[in-house]
């Protein structure tokens, strides 16, 4: 399914989560949004140039990095977004399912039709004309992450948070907090509604006090709805429908249960948000704005009256628009690549990445720290963070923007696989790797391990192949994963020896373990390149004397020979002695 393109079926879904719309007089549209960009512990608004609290799943251009203005959305070559004008990001937090059996966590992966709905008309149906486009260095928040109950910031004079669980025959399950009373959201999954305040008083964004520039108006057209002193300007109001996958999880849990749990560790629905950062090209949608319909009439927003001609991205384009993760962990990463485009979840996890243990409230959370176990702090190495210049200038054009990137070079290395005929595939795998020599990881031991735990560790496999320890790997988790689109097995009893035999059974050519318990079997290596060892010390949970890889990455083995090849290799060497 295309990004921006909707059945029939679809839109009577959207319809009935689009209740809150009758509000919507006058002219607006609408624009649709497939899979995330990224996913990823990244808020450029709150955490700027830092790994972020929790987990953000966001949409838009792929200019999207820790550091962020305007100058860095225009730096974008594609978007999930269908309007080629709008480079803007928006994000929101990443759902996970908590299992009431195990208490263990599964990203919910999104559906591909999220709606961002822009309005800008009277109650009377008319274009208000006193409602102007954002400034270029404009970024904004609503919500609050750290609610655990309704403070009254919700209801129709506010953000409007609104989530519902879509049934057949239009049952709706709903309220500001997750709602509860059923098995399965069958009807098209579960989704949340917020939307943005409109009303400026020309203040530039503070991280600080993130919301203080930002009013919603009351119920007036223009700028008489925008109480002083949030009357400089009016915007266009943005709602955003967030729109989730919940059906591998329908009959998991009964009716009382409450498995859903938002990145930040909120198990109430209360704390969703959402962020903003302006990308659009300065005066295209301050024009569409005077004179662009389609809410009501239908018409394409490529007509003359909207964005024009050759406005418009193809679905594929957006479909394969991505950012590569930067911070080495496992989210729990959805497979973009699906048969269906509905995503599956990419794995089961311990606990929610970063520090964010529920907090169930009523009280407001806090941001927790000291937790037990291992949480990432830092970037990969000569990751690209951004342009940081200007960044709270606000309706200015910013300064240059240099982009902050590490010196390191890269170089390409190639890892020739087995040409055994016993494989089912043989490829090339081409990774980059640092000029700097990293040091192989430690090798795993075992009963079929016949390597020292040092470099040049090798494990022979229950066939009798051969597999040699390549190092430590990165694997880059987005658009897909470095070793093979999903692990074989995750959440079993994973060590690298029974990983090398399942994948030599497999017949593929490279096997690699990650973050102690997942195993990827394939015969190409993409978008990866070897890291120190160091960042590959997770013991195995089927085999805690072995190494699998670390979070994002890989304890690599490939294979380098068959029982039958070292028997040639062993007569041949007899032959020699005796010619």
């Amino acid at each position: 399914m295309r990004a921006n393109t909707f059945t029939s079926s679809t839109l009577g879904l959207l319809a009935s989560l689009a209740a809150p719309i009758a509000a919507q007089d006058g002219p607006y549209f609408t624009i649709g949004s497939g899979m995330p960009v990224v996913l990823e512990r990244l808020d450029p608004l709150l955490s700027a140039g830092k790994v972020s609290n929790h987990v953000h799943s966001v949409v838009g251009g792929n200019g999207f990095r820790p550091y962020m203005n305007f100058a860095q959305t225009q730096k974008s070559t594609c978007s999930t977004l269908p309007l080629i004008p709008d480079n803007s990001n928006y994000w929101m937090p990443a759902l996970y399912y908590k299992s009431p059996h195990n208490g263990s966590f599964i990203r919910v992966p999104e559906q591909p039709y999220h709606k961002i709905y822009y309005k800008y008309g009277t109650h009377d149906s008319k274009f208000d004309l006193e409602q102007s486009e954002f400034p270029q260095e404009f970024r904004m928040i609503t919500g609050n992450a750290m609610l655990r109950s309704d403070d009254g910031s919700m209801g129709s004079g506010g953000n409007q948070l609104n989530w519902k669980c879509h049934q057949p025959n239009y049952v709706t399950p709903s309220g500001t907090g997750f709602p509860t009373g059923f098995t399965s959201c069958n009807g098209g999954g579960l989704a949340a509604t917020m939307r943005f305040p409109s009303c400026w008083n020309g203040q530039p964004f503070d991280p600080s006090k993130p919301q203080a520039h930002m009013a919603f108006p009351i119920n007036q057209d223009g700028l008489a709805g925008c109480q002083a002193p949030y009357n400089v300007k009016r915007f266009p109001e943005i709602m955003i429908e967030y729109w989730l996958n919940t059906k591998s999880f329908d009959g998991d849990y009964g009716p009382n249960d409450n498995p859903w749990v938002l990145a930040q560790g909120d198990n109430t629905g209360f704390g969703f948000h959402m962020d903003f950062i302006n990308g659009w090209k300065t005066g295209t949608l301050g024009k569409a704005m005077k004179s662009c319909n389609v809410g009501n009439t239908a018409d394409p927003l490529d007509s003359s009256t909207c964005f024009g001609a050759g406005s418009l991205r193809t679905g594929a384009e957006q479909d394969a628009c991505r950012v590569p993760n930067i911070v080495p962990e496992d989210v729990g990463l959805a497979n973009p690549n699906s048969k269906d485009n509905s995503n599956t979840h990419g794995g089961i996890l311990p606990h929610l990445p970063g520090c964010n243990p529920i907090q169930k409230g009523p009280q407001d959370a806090t941001i927790q720290t000291g937790c037990s176990y291992s949480v990432a702090t830092s970037f990969v190495a000569g990751a690209d963070l951004g342009s940081q210049d200007g960044a709270n200038i606000v309706g200015g054009t910013g300064s240059s923007g240099a982009v902050a990137k590490s010196s390191t070079k890269t170089s390409a290395t190639t890892l020739s696989t087995s040409t055994s005929t016993s494989s089912k595939k043989t490829t090339t795998a081409t990774t980059a790797t640092t000029t700097t020599k990293a040091k192989s990881s430690p090798s795993a031991t075992g009963s079929s391990s016949t390597g020292s735990g040092s470099s040049g560790g090798s494990i022979t496999a229950s066939d009798g192949s051969t597999w040699q320890l390549q190092g430590c790997y990165v694997d880059q988790l987005n658009p897909t994963r470095s070793l093979g689109s999903n692990p074989e097995w995750w959440g079993q009893q994973i060590t690298a020896s029974n990983c090398v035999d399942h994948c030599s059974k497999e017949g593929t050519s490279l096997s690699g373990t990650e973050n102690g318990g997942q195993c990827f079997c394939g015969n190409t290596l993409v978008g990866s390149k070897q890291v120190d060892a160091s960042q590959c010390k997770s013991a195995c949970n089927g085999d805690a004397s072995q190494i699998c890889g670390g979070p994002a990455r890989l304890s690599l083995y490939k294979k380098t020979g068959t029982k039958k090849e070292r028997k040639h290799r062993h007569l041949a060497r007899h032959v020699e002695a005796v010619s």
